[in-house]
């Protein structure tokens, strides 16, 4: 089954600063039928440098519980060792995601 994030109804916000390290991501999960998922489901995050993907300049794999509603918050940079700081905030970047085993990346 399909999995997929509500793009239009997604928000990234920070949570503290971005010097931190920690994002806090926010979305609604639904499956093919549009209906929404409650089940633990891991999202594989990633930022690119550019909007045509390349080389990930960070990634992570988080376990999210989406509420009865399919909404779900995921904090990005918490995992040991795996900091967002490790990417350059001081130039635009652009998120991927990657649900479950989906076998790629949602596109827009």
């Amino acid at each position: 089954m399909t999995r997929k994030i509500a793009a239009a109804l997604a928000a990234l916000a920070l949570s503290g600063s971005a010097r931190a390290g920690v994002l806090t991501y926010s979305g609604y999960l639904q499956d093919a039928a549009g209906q929404p998922v409650a089940a633990a489901t891991t999202i594989t995050f990633r930022f690119y440098p550019g909007a045509a993907g390349g080389t990930a300049v960070w990634e992570d794999a988080v376990t999210v519980v989406p509420g009865a509603d399919g909404w779900f918050s995921a904090v990005l940079g918490a995992a040991a060792g795996n900091p967002l700081d490790a990417a350059d905030f001081g130039q635009p970047l652009w998120l991927g995601l990657q649900v479950s085993t989906d076998a790629q990346e949602m596109s827009p």
